[in-house]
């Protein structure tokens, strides 16, 4: 097993890629040509809250990574809801309506039970407690004709030196949109966030073991032109001069999805300064550039309160201009 470490997605990307192309082993898969190291690889990324990838070769849809987050910590499964961010999300649905592994609905409703909150009382009683767990896999995943498999199985958070670290067991990550260029990232640096906010810990690192991680060459045939791409460029020191709380429980992560899928400008106020100024100017931006309406977009994209969230999507916006 190789170990990475880096302190953030833009940093991991550039040590993946190096080491795909010095190991990385070629073969023919369902999806075509794949490059795929012949080892687990575990990453260590310390700086968690440092979720955004500015690679512009990458060209992360940033506006999603951000809805998804949230539409796991609500606990939803629908397809309406991340389709309205990425019209390709549904083409893992089953019926069209839902998703067979939805993290969120898993580690929330799909056992009987709150794994996020049941973790949450378990360390907080002991704040040593293994049991301490959120189980995002299913055994009969391996029989069931579905399109959407669970890649990240099972997450455990760890209070290490005052600080809650989560560590990720994967069984199959693919380094262009899974954990390396941001998605899970900010999926699981949401959570650990949460988490971390209910035991009132600071944030430590997010480790993640891939048991298998490629790139699908076919699929991404541009990704070589990732290499050698100066982190200064896309953010000069990664600044966050607001880092916002999760001042909100899951209902009412819950109510704002609900709103999102009505599509139309959020007009409605939430007590929660994360949904308020972040979430919603994201939408509302989202919204009126997807119905043509570039002045009110302009508008909502700079009452994005998070710069580091905000200079993407600028970013993102600007290339499509060119």
């Amino acid at each position: 097993m190789k170990t990475l470490t880096a302190y953030n997605t833009n940093m991991l990307m550039e040590k993946v890629h190096a080491l795909l192309l010095t190991e990385g082993k070629t073969h023919n898969s369902r999806n075509g040509k794949v490059l795929t190291l012949p080892f687990p690889v575990m990453t260590k990324v310390t700086r968690p809250m440092q979720m955004v990838n500015f690679n512009p070769v990458r060209d992360c849809n940033h506006v999603f990574h951000f809805m998804e987050a949230i539409w796991i910590l609500a606990g939803r499964r629908d397809v309406t809801f991340l389709d309205l961010f990425n019209s390709n999300m549904k083409n893992y649905s089953d019926d069209g309506i839902s998703f067979n592994a939805s993290y969120g609905f898993r580690a929330i409703h799909h056992n009987g039970f709150d794994q996020l909150d049941t973790a949450i009382e378990l360390l907080k009683k002991d704040p040593s407690d293994r049991r301490a767990g959120i189980y995002l896999c299913d055994p009969r995943d391996m029989i069931k004709d579905t399109k959407d498999v669970a890649c990240n199985l099972v997450l455990l958070p760890r209070i290490v030196n005052g600080r809650l670290d989560l560590t990720i067991f994967n069984r199959s990550n693919d380094a262009i949109y899974g954990s390396v260029s941001g998605a899970n990232v900010t999926q699981f640096g949401m959570i650990l966030k949460y988490l971390a906010e209910k035991l009132v810990l600071k944030v430590g690192n997010i480790y993640t073991i891939s048991n298998n991680l490629h790139v699908y060459l076919d699929l991404y045939p541009h990704w070589d032109k990732l290499k050698h791409m100066d982190s200064n460029e896309w953010y000069p020191g990664y600044p966050i001069t607001k880092q916002f709380n999760f001042d909100c429980g899951k209902e009412l992560l819950d109510q704002f999805c609900s709103h999102v899928v009505l599509w139309h400008e959020i007009d409605v106020a939430f007590e929660s300064p994360l949904l308020d100024q972040v979430a919603v100017p994201m939408f509302n931006f989202w919204y009126n550039r997807k119905e043509g309406n570039t002045e009110r977009s302009e508008y909502w994209l700079n009452k994005i309160e998070m710069n580091d969230w905000r200079y993407a999507i600028t970013q993102w916006v600007e290339r499509r201009s060119k």
